[in-house]
C-alpha cells in the first residue's frame, strides 16, 4: 500500500486486517465484539469500510482482546504475534508519544528504532 507512516511500510488496512483476524482466528463479528468490548456495529462499519477512521484505543481493545500486535491489525509488516501485554502495552504508549513529535524528530527516532529491531533480529538467528 504506502510508505508515508516514516518508514513503516503500511501493506494493508485496518479494516482489511479486521476481516484477515477474525477469519485467522475463526471469529465471529460478535465474537470479536464480546472479547473487546467494541459494539457489532463499529466492528461491522470498520470491516466494511464505511467508517474511515478507527481511535487506536479501538485498535489497542481488539488487539488485546485476542493478543496480536496491535501494529499488525493498523496494517504495517509486522508479526501478527504479539508477544507479551506489556510490550503491546508500551507499543501503544510510544505510539500516542510519537504523535507530539515532528516529522524530522521521527525520522531519528525511527532510525534508532531499526537499529534495535536488527540488533534483534540478528539475536535470533
Amino acid at each position: 500500500m504506502s510508505d508515508k507512516n516514516n518508514g513503516m511500510k503500511e501493506i494493508a488496512s485496518t479494516h482489511e486486517r479486521i476481516k484477515e483476524l477474525r477469519a485467522r482466528l475463526d471469529l465471529s463479528m460478535e465474537q470479536l465484539a464480546k472479547r473487546s468490548g467494541i459494539s457489532l456495529s463499529s466492528i461491522s462499519r470498520w470491516e466494511n469500510g464505511t467508517t474511515p477512521t478507527i481511535k487506536l484505543s479501538s485498535i489497542d481493545a481488539i488487539a488485546h482482546a485476542v493478543g496480536v500486535n496491535p501494529f499488525w491489525l493498523m496494517g504495517f509488516d509486522v508479526p501478527f504475534e504479539q508477544a507479551t501485554e506489556a510490550q503491546g502495552a508500551l507499543c501503544f504508549k510510544i505510539s500516542e508519544e510519537l504523535l507530539w513529535l515532528d516529522e524530522a524528530d521521527l525520522r531519528i527516532v525511527l532510525k534508532i528504532v531499526e537499529e534495535f529491531v536488527s540488533r534483534n533480529k540478528t539475536k535470533q538467528k
